[in-house]
C-alpha cells in the first residue's frame, strides 16, 4: 500500500482509467451508469461536470504522454542500447562475487532464492583462506534456444576471500565506465538508483577499501542482502538483454573434481600435442612487395610475424624454410612465382593472395573442408584504374582483409599432409 501511495504512476493510471470509464458511460453510453436517488436535473449537472473533468484529464494525459513520457521512453531505449554490454559484464561480476560468498558459507540456494535469514550466520563467521576452482557458462534465453549453452569458462582457480575482494573493489570502476559511456544514464531514475545502491554498498568500503577481516562486522549480512536485492533489480531493468538475451550458471568444483583437473589437463595436452606440432610446422612465411600500397594493411591484419620483403631489384625469389608460404602476388614477377610454385608444390603448402577488380573469395569456400597438398588462391576486391579514374578506392575493406585471415586459418587448420 505504501508503494502505491508513493508511486505517482499508479495514481495517474487510476485517474486516467476513471476518466475513460466516465466518458464511456456518460457520453458514449457504452457502460451502464451508477444508479442515483438524486433528481434527474442534479444528476445531469453532476455528469456534465465529471465529463468535462474527464475530457480535460484525458487531453492533459495525451499531451503529457507525447511531451514527457514518450521522449523519456526513447531516451531510455537508447541508453539500453549503449550500455547493454557494460551492464551485462557488471551483472556477471556481481553474479560471481555473490555465488563465491554463498558457496563459501554453504548456502545451497540460487541468488533468486536467497532470503535475508539465510545470510545471518555469516556475521562474524570468519573463514580461513582457501583455494578452489569454478566454471561459469552462459545459456540462451529465447524461443528455440532456451537453455542452450553458447559460451563458458572452466577450471578457473580462485582464492577466497582474496578473489572476492579483488572483484568487489573493481565494481565502482565498472559502474564509472557505465556513466562515462552514457552521461545521460540518469534519465532512467530506477537504473540510476540501482547503480548508486551497488556502488555505495558497505561491503566495498569495509572489506575492499578498509581491508577489514572478512566478514567480521555485524551488519555484513544486511549489506550482502542489499547487494543481492540491487543485483536482482538491475536484472529486472533488462538493460543487459540488448547485448545477450541469456542467463548464467556457475559450478564450484568438489574435492574429487579438483584432484582430477591435473589428470584432465595432462590428457588434453597429450591430445593436442600433434595439433600443436602441425601448427608449428605450418607457421607461415609471408612474401610480399613493400612497394605495393595495400601490403602494409594486409600483413597487419594477417598477424603473421614471419615477413619476407621481395626485392624487385635483385630479381631473386626468396626461399623460406617454412612448410607454409603465403604470397601476396601484387607487384611480384609472375614468372618467378610460377617457377617457385613448380619447384615446391609437392612439399610445401602455398597460398596465393591475389587482388581482383570485382569479387572476393566466398566466406565458406574453405570452411571445414579438408585440404591436401596443392596451391590455394584467395582473392580480394581491390581498386581499379579505368581511363584515369580509380574505382573501388575504399577496397580492400577491413572485413575483406579479415576474410583473408580467416581463409588462411581454415586452409592451414584443415591441411592434410600427403603421405
Amino acid at each position: 500500500m505504501k508503494n502505491i501511495l508513493i508511486n505517482y504512476k499508479s495514481w495517474l493510471f487510476i485517474i486516467v482509467l476513471l476518466s475513460i470509464w466516465i466518458i464511456l458511460g456518460v457520453d458514449l453510453e457504452y457502460i451502464p451508469l451508477i444508479p442515483s436517488k438524486l433528481p434527474v436535473e442534479v444528476t445531469s449537472k453532476i455528469n456534465r461536470v465529471f465529463l468535462a473533468i474527464s475530457y480535460s484529464i484525458l487531453a492533459a494525459y495525451i499531451f503529457f504522454f507525447f511531451t514527457t513520457v514518450l521522449p523519456r521512453i526513447i531516451l531510455i531505449d537508447r541508453s539500453k542500447k549503449i550500455l547493454s554490454k557494460q551492464v551485462h559484464w557488471l551483472l556477471y561480476e556481481l553474479f560471481v562475487i555473490i555465488n563465491q560468498i554463498l558457496n563459501s558459507y554453504e548456502i545451497k540456494k540460487s541468488i533468486d532464492e536467497v532470503e535475508e535469514k539465510d545470510l545471518l550466520h555469516i556475521n562474524g563467521n570468519i573463514i580461513n583462506r582457501y583455494t578452489g576452482f569454478y566454471s561459469t557458462s552462459e545459456h540462451w534465453r529465447s524461443i528455440g534456444k532456451k537453455g542452450k549453452q553458447f559460451t563458458g569458462f572452466g577450471d578457473m582457480p580462485f582464492t577466497f576471500p582474496d578473489s572476492m575482494i579483488t572483484n568487489l573493489v573493481n565494481i565502482p570502476t565498472k559502474i564509472n565506465e557505465i556513466r562515462q559511456s552514457n552521461p545521460n544514464f540518469h534519465i532512467d531514475e530506477s537504473f540510476s538508483e540501482v547503480l548508486a545502491s551497488i556502488e555505495t554498498n558497505k561491503l566495498i568500503e569495509w572489506y575492499g577499501i578498509n581491508k577489514y577481516e572478512v566478514f567480521r562486522l555485524a551488519n555484513t549480512s544486511e549489506e550482502l542482502h542489499t547487494l543481492i536485492s540491487a543485483y536482482k533489480r538491475l536484472k529486472k531493468l533488462k538493460y543487459h538483454l540488448r547485448f545477450r538475451n541469456s542467463f548464467s550458471r556457475i559450478h564450484f568444483y568438489t574435492k574429487e573434481e579438483i584432484e582430477s583437473i591435473e589428470h584432465k589437463q595432462a590428457q588434453f595436452s597429450a591430445k593436442i600435442a600433434p595439433l600443436r606440432q602441425k601448427i608449428n610446422s605450418l607457421n607461415p612465411n609471408i612474401i610480399y612487395n613493400p612497394e605495393y600500397s595495400d601490403s602494409k594493411a594486409i600483413v597487419t591484419v594477417l598477424r603473421i610475424r614471419n615477413l619476407i620483403a621481395f626485392d624487385n631489384k635483385s630479381g631473386v625469389f626468396p626461399q623460406p624454410q617454412s612448410k607454409c608460404v603465403v604470397i601476396i602476388t601484387n607487384q611480384i614477377s609472375g614468372n618467378l612465382i610460377k617457377k617457385y610454385v613448380k619447384e615446391n608444390k609437392t612439399d610445401k603448402l602455398i597460398i596465393k593472395v591475389k587482388s581482383s577488380c570485382f569479387f572476393s573469395t566466398k566466406p565458406k569456400k574453405y570452411k571445414g573442408k579438408e585440404t591436401t597438398n596443392g596451391i590455394y588462391t584467395i582473392y580480394y576486391k581491390s581498386p581499379i584504374k579505368l581511363f584515369g579514374l580509380e574505382l573501388f578506392s575504399g577496397f580492400p575493406t577491413k572485413s575483406i582483409l579479415d576474410g583473408i585471415n580467416r581463409d588462411i586459418h581454415e586452409i592451414t587448420s584443415n591441411y592434410k599432409v600427403k603421405e
